[in-house]
């Protein structure tokens, strides 16, 4: 029997043919699917989810939450697509990581606040709704500050504030939310760490000359790195 494995991304991301392939190579026959082919159907006998790819899948594998709506729009479409993936496990079908994980994760500001929770060292944080009071946060972190979108990621969206006018523009056109955190100097890498069950991998993410963001996506380079015991 054919097992089927759903992946719920962008189907041109390499990290979802990535994904393909290897479960591919285990046996599936993997079909990748976009956010927005998401959908749910109500009646008084049931419900019903889509893509079609759903009523097949032995798992839903999700990678990434693509952010590039509207920011009115934007926390419509989280809420909507974490609750088709809560109620695609309820109705038996695994979903990886879980929808509880992908909020955490999704939502820098919680994900932050449970990490600083733990006794982990985090950078100082500002979150604030008003353009004055980002400014404010900008002069407390010395004029030097880095904004990034509360729901985002593969460094889309962040910018370095280096002037008052930067700070202020991390609000939104007609409001919103800005999440600002103290500037951190570095060497032009960092490490990234991942737990899949009680295994551990990492890696080292170095930028692109010149740049600081060292996400892969924004062109930066990736190599195996050994962990310290603490840091492990």
């Amino acid at each position: 029997m054919t097992r089927r494995a759903c992946i719920l991304g962008e189907p041109t991301g390499w990290h979802a043919r990535r994904l393909a392939n290897l479960l591919a190579h285990r046996g599936f026959e993997p079909a990748i699917v976009t956010w927005r082919s998401l959908m749910a159907e109500v009646t008084s006998t049931g419900e019903r989810f889509g893509p079609p790819e759903f009523a097949t899948a032995e798992v839903v594998a999700v990678r990434g939450m693509p952010g590039t709506s509207p920011p009115e729009s934007r926390l419509e479409e989280v809420i909507f697509r974490m609750d088709v993936l809560g109620r695609l496990v309820a109705s038996g079908t695994p979903v990886v990581n879980p929808p509880k994980a992908l909020e955490v994760a999704i939502d820098k500001y919680l994900s932050l606040t449970l990490l600083a929770a733990e006794g982990l060292s985090v950078p100082r944080t500002m979150v604030v709704q008003d353009v004055a009071e980002a400014v404010r946060a900008w002069e407390m972190f010395g004029g030097d500050c880095v904004a990034k979108p509360l729901f985002g990621s593969r460094g889309r969206g962040i910018m370095r504030c280096t002037t008052a006018a930067s700070a202020a523009a991390a609000i939104p056109s007609g409001g919103g939310v800005a999440y600002l955190q103290e500037f951190l100097p570095h060497d032009g890498w960092d490490v990234r760490v991942l737990v899949v069950g009680e295994r551990v991998f990492s890696m080292r993410r170095d930028a692109a000359p010149g740049e600081w963001i060292t996400n892969l996506a924004c062109g930066g380079t990736a190599s195996p790195v050994d962990l310290s015991p603490e840091q492990e």
